[in-house]
Formats: C-alpha cells, structure tokens, sequence
C-alpha cells in the first residue's frame, strides 16, 4: 500500500475527509526500459545489481518541498 492511501485511511478513519491541501499530477509514469542481453553488463555495477534510470531529476524533490513549505508559510501568514 502506498504511503498516500495510508496517509488517507488515516484520515478517513478520524473524519477527516476534505480541506487538506495535496499536490498531485495528472501525468502517467514513463515506463521503464527493458532490459537487453547486451546492455545488461553495461548496467551491472561492483555489487551486481541492475540498475535502470532515476525515478525523477535530482533536485525536484527539493523543488516541491520548498514549494510545500511555501504553501504553508504563506497559510500560516494568511496569504493566501
């Protein structure tokens, strides 16, 4: 189970059904390459494990917690 529909159980379960805000996206995953018998070796590292691309660009996670906690920075001041 995911963390998000463990975070939204949770609330559910205590009556907490709307007014949290969320940040979500509509876009579908991008699907990850298969894997072929001859790239196979070039993504085999020291430890032996497949390795394929990065879930997303390094900083973005960043990004959106300073979006988020702009968000609440500016709620809080009642900015918004």
């Amino acid at each position: 189970m995911s963390f998000s529909k463990k975070v939204r159980k949770y609330l559910h379960r205590r009556g907490i059904e709307k007014g949290i805000p969320v940040v979500y996206s509509w876009e579908k995953p991008i699907t990850q390459f298969e894997y072929k018998a001859e790239v196979v070796e070039e993504l085999v590292t020291q430890r032996g494990r497949k390795r394929s691309t990065l879930g997303s660009v390094v900083y973005l996670p960043a990004i959106m917690g300073l979006w988020a906690s702009s968000f609440i920075l500016r709620k809080l001041s009642d900015k918004i």
